[in-house]
């Protein structure tokens, strides 16, 4: 009986100790139109979701001593993480609710974010182990040290989208995209690109095209394996550069293989390895969407 009290006050001690632990806060900002949100944390966990108009709402939990800065200009709103009390920052767990259309700058140190149904004209984020985002934005600019998911749910202007693996899907048109990954593979999944260049040390790349129409693509990786899943056919010129790999073509795409040098700026697909294969294959178009009309894709 004795042993059954002295465990049970030990763990009521230990709750009281988890408890005291953190520190919770909760917090609403106005936010201006036009004015941009900046968002820096530096370990831990970052969560934005959409918000009321006219306001930024927080609800943080911290380690002691770590506190919460707001800054203000006239263009920008500032959130910061302070950890003064540490050399290395310690973690914390953020979410944050943003009013649709205002600009998003992340930096996110070793956090990890995880956006998802923001509206926004400009994203930027730098630095962090892994991003999971899905929005509607005119521009993003991602680089992260991580794995990257970035998910477009409507027309897009240009996109930068950097990390250790990346995975880039556009559900809408999009102008250039410009993809690096450099430990792992890129995976691209894009409706109607007017420019793509995606490049990858040693991963292989996967480009699927919903309409080749306009688009100029280029293809790069070190050792890694090419491949273009086509909803009908490329309208123009193919450009294998594989120094040992080989290519893979449907017999209708034979006849616009060519030389790179013969080739001017414009409707290429450039597929560029060391060592790797290439590939290209027709597939259908998604379940409810009409098969391009031959020589009008």
């Amino acid at each position: 009986m004795r042993c059954h009290v002295l465990t049970s006050a030990c763990l009521a001690l230990l709750g009281l100790s988890a408890e005291a632990s953190v520190v919770r806060v909760a917090e609403e900002r106005p936010l201006a139109v036009g004015q941009a949100l900046h968002l820096r944390v530096e370990a831990g966990s970052l969560e934005v979701r959409p918000g009321e108009a006219g306001k930024v709402g927080l609800d943080a939990t911290l380690a002691p001593g770590q506190r919460v800065v707001w800054r203000e200009s006239v263009d920008r709103r500032v959130l910061i993480v302070d950890d003064p009390e540490r050399l290395s920052p310690r973690r914390s767990e953020l979410r944050v609710a943003v009013p649709a259309g205002a600009p998003l700058v992340i930096h996110l140190g070793a956090a990890s974010l995880d956006l998802q149904g923001a509206e926004a004209p400009r994203l930027v984020v730098r630095g962090g182990s892994g991003a999971r985002i899905a929005g509607t934005f005119d521009a993003a600019d991602v680089r992260v040290d991580g794995a990257l998911d970035l998910q477009l749910e409507g027309p897009t202007g240009d996109v930068r989208a950097e990390g250790r693996e990346v995975e880039v899907v556009s559900r809408g048109a999009i102008g250039s995209v410009a993809v690096d990954a450099l430990g792992g593979p890129s995976t691209l999944a894009l409706d109607s690109p007017r420019r793509v260049r995606a490049t990858s040390v040693s991963g292989p790349i996967t480009l699927r095209l919903g309409s080749a129409s306009g688009a100029d693509v280029v293809l790069e990786s070190l050792s890694g394996d090419l491949r273009v899943d086509l909803v009908g056919a490329w309208p123009r010129a193919i450009v294998p550069q594989l120094a040992t790999g080989d290519l893979s073509l449907p017999v209708v795409e034979t006849p616009r293989v060519a030389a790179g040098a013969a080739v001017g700026e414009g409707g290429r697909l450039v597929l560029r390895s060391f060592s790797g294969d290439a590939r290209v294959e027709g597939v259908a178009p998604p379940a409810g969407e009409p098969a391009p009309v031959p020589g009008r894709n």
